[in-house]
């Protein structure tokens, strides 16, 4: 049965200058302890993504290995993210997550320790990548679906754009961190610190005030699993919006997103920098993408040709990028596709999240999030294998390409605005299913 809980009333907006307005989120009290909380653990996971493409490169020095360890952390999200977002639907989020961020922090001391202690082997890093990948596919599916119960759907775009400088504020101070402490104290240090930080995290989850979360507790109780999949694909099905950014979220995943396998790739062998090198680049992207999010927190509604547009500059940079061997240029063009792929993604996330209502959004999002990131071992892998055989420039030129087909395809037989369900109330009576 699809309940939809009362909603304590909004706070109101606060008035003052323009600058005020791009932080809006701020105002409620349970997001400005996720934000900060989620800052300091963004950062120590950065710095572990950037340790562990290292040390893979250092135990192998194989591109093919690099995409096995992203397609072993991806995979367990094509398989088990539905359930995950079932579970999402039916237990509080902010319980769920704790739980999960708990797991993910021990996973991180774990590969700490067997690196210290000189011991750690391609095998290893193989299964705590896997390991990592199924606590992610009940993870991310909740996180996702949480930004509207901390602050409503008011002002779920101005969270979701803080979210998204929050993540890349991380990825500019973790990488080039983490570049530093690889080539002066080690590796393992990554990952120690990784694991530390999830208790920001873990801590400000449990001192959040329930009673200002707009939406309480579960939204979805009882009933069979494999029913309420159905419910969530069948609302999918019937929103053409929803079905042409669900190919979208899979071509993204697939042949844009990797950028696990190929910074590292062009920092080492076409590039030739090392860590701090590496570390430099992947904050460029960061850069980048925090420019977009201040600009975007400033919107009031998500917009299509915003989300469109940023895949095209996307694509466009990256085939630079693909055959840049300036390093300065290399930077420039990392920031600019930074920004470009924040446009899509803060769009992309609240578009869907508006579209669905409170009872279906964790299995809605858990779908984006299957095709996307589930769509990643496959990208990972036929990358890799491409870099390995022809070269990081051909692979990343390749992947841009389909990208780009993709793109207009979508302009070209994408639905039409009438065709479009943006309400949710729309497409639950074109999919069958009432709110009792």
């Amino acid at each position: 049965m699809i309940s939809t809980p009362e909603r304590p009333p909004a706070p109101p907006v606060r008035k003052g200058p323009d600058w005020v307005r791009g932080l809006r989120a701020f105002q409620h009290y349970n997001y400005r302890l996720y934000f900060s909380g989620q800052l300091v653990s963004q950062a120590g996971t950065w710095m572990q993504n950037i340790g562990q493409g290292w040390l893979v490169l250092k135990l192998t020095g194989s591109a093919f290995d690099l995409g096995v360890v992203t397609a072993l952390q991806g995979i367990p999200m094509l398989f088990f993210a539905l359930i995950g977002g079932v579970i999402a639907d039916r237990v509080p989020k902010h319980k769920l997550l704790v739980v999960t961020q708990t797991v993910m922090a021990i996973l991180a001391l774990i590969l700490a320790i067997d690196v210290s202690a000189g011991t750690v082997r391609i095998w290893h890093v193989y299964i705590l990548a896997l390991c990592l990948g199924l606590a992610n596919a009940a993870n991310m599916p909740a996180q996702q679906a949480f930004s509207v119960e901390m602050v409503g759907k008011e002002d779920l775009l101005n969270a979701i754009a803080m979210n998204s400088a929050q993540f890349n504020i991380a990825r500019i101070v973790g990488p080039a961190l983490a570049g530093v402490l690889i080539a002066v104290v080690g590796i393992a240090l990554c990952f120690y610190l990784n694991a530390l930080s999830f208790l920001a995290v873990i801590v400000a989850l449990l001192a959040m005030r329930p009673a200002e979360f707009r939406i309480h507790g579960a939204v979805q109780r009882g009933g069979a699993i494999r029913g309420q999949l159905a419910d969530g694909l069948r609302f999918v099905r019937r929103s053409p919006l929803l079905m042409t950014m669900m190919v979208l979220a899979m071509t993204l995943g697939m042949f844009a997103w990797n950028t696990n396998v190929i910074i590292p790739l062009f920092a080492a062998q076409v590039l030739h920098r090392g860590p701090e090198g590496y570390g430099v680049m992947t904050s460029a992207m960061g850069v980048g993408s925090v420019l977009a999010a201040g600009m975007l927190a400033f919107g009031s509604r998500p917009r299509i040709r915003v989300m469109l547009g940023g895949i095209g500059i996307f694509v466009l940079l990256a085939l630079t990028f693909a055959w840049s061997r300036m390093f300065p240029l290399s930077l420039l063009t990392l920031a600019g596709m930074g920004a470009a792929s924040m446009s899509y993604n803060t769009q992309a996330q609240t578009t869907m999240q508006t579209a669905t209502p409170d009872s279906l959004r964790g299995r809605v999002m858990s779908l984006n999030m299957m095709l996307m990131i589930g769509s990643q071992p496959i990208g990972a892998f036929l990358t890799g294998s491409i870099a390995a055989h022809a070269g990081a420039p051909l692979a990343l030129t390749i992947d841009a390409l389909i990208c780009g087909s993709v793109l207009v395809a979508v302009l070209l037989y994408g639905p039409s605005r009438r065709g479009i369900h943006t309400r949710p109330h729309v497409a639950l009576e074109a999919s069958g299913l009432q709110p009792t």
